[in-house]
């Protein structure tokens, strides 16, 4: 996985909206 897509992965996690 690329940096970006683990932030989005990170965000989803903590926080799914």
């Amino acid at each position: 996985m690329s940096r970006a897509a683990s932030q989005e992965w990170t965000i989803t996690l903590i926080d799914p909206s």
